[in-house]
């Protein structure tokens, strides 16, 4: 009966989540008696639920500020959020680009000994690129294993790179395709190339950025418009007309074969 009550309190939050009324949510929460004043999360009949319910109300209402106290008023409690709670939570500071607590929520996951979920990883790597901060993004990176990834998505890997990207550190950007991804069994996609031909775009790496975009002709990921500009502007900031040509001509071959391609089917 307890387990119903408190499956249908969360069901009951979780709807006024998806219609961005987080406060109704927050006062639902403290009448059914699993909130506390300060938002801490009572003990008892409604461990985590709806208290996680109401936590991803607040995210979807972009109220990053509630959604910690929630976690914080649990862990005050004596609960232990799990990596989904930490995951949602990482979430909304995520998108209000509160990268020091998504790196918080980070380091707070793994004191409690759950290790770092990939959804709180990520999300953490997507923090620290926008808000410019790749050196931190690399360090977060080297504490991981190399096989703690191996199964994972591309997504907090190339968020790394791109924030090397941002910060023009297109040696690390590159040190991470070619280096950090093969280390954890992953192979690079689009983005995670866009990404490091847009970091020696900026800093004029013409060489660089045609190595990649050959890499990408002869059998990577079929390259797009941002892959094209990332390379021409790389030769144009270098003004090396002749790589510009190169590159011009390689994308037109490349073209012309997988239009050829495409008509014979």
């Amino acid at each position: 009966m307890v387990a119903s009550s408190a499956q249908a309190l969360a069901g009951e939050i979780k709807a006024l989540g998806r219609q961005e009324k987080w406060e109704q949510a927050l006062v639902r929460l403290r009448e059914a008696g699993a909130l506390r004043a300060g938002g801490a999360a009572a003990a008892g009949p409604f461990p985590l639920a709806a208290p996680t319910a109401a936590l991803s109300a607040c995210g979807l209402a972009q109220r990053w500020d509630v959604a910690l106290l929630l976690v914080q008023g649990a862990q005050r409690s004596g609960l232990q959020p799990d990596a989904f709670v930490f995951g949602t939570a990482a979430s909304a500071v995520e998108k209000a680009g509160q990268w020091p607590w998504a790196l918080d929520l980070f380091r707070g996951l793994c004191s409690q000994g759950l290790g770092a979920s990939e959804i709180v990883t990520n999300t953490c790597l997507s923090a620290l690129e926008k808000g410019q901060r790749w050196a931190l993004a690399l360090q977060l990176l080297a504490k991981l294993p190399a096989q703690r990834l191996a199964a994972e998505s591309l997504v907090g890997v190339s968020a790394a790179i791109s924030a090397c990207e941002k910060g023009r550190e297109w040696v690390w950007a590159l040190s991470l395709l070619r280096q950090d991804l093969p280390n954890r069994s992953l192979m690079p996609d689009l983005i995670a190339y866009n990404s490091a031909l847009s970091a020696c775009a900026r800093c004029s790496e013409a060489d660089q950025a045609l190595s990649l975009l050959l890499k990408l002709l002869r059998g990577g990921p079929e390259p797009d418009s941002v892959t094209c500009n990332a390379a021409i502007s790389a030769c144009s900031k270098a003004r090396q007309w002749e790589t510009w040509m190169l590159v011009e001509r390689q994308l037109l071959r490349t073209a012309v074969l997988r239009l050829s391609r495409i008509q014979k089917k």
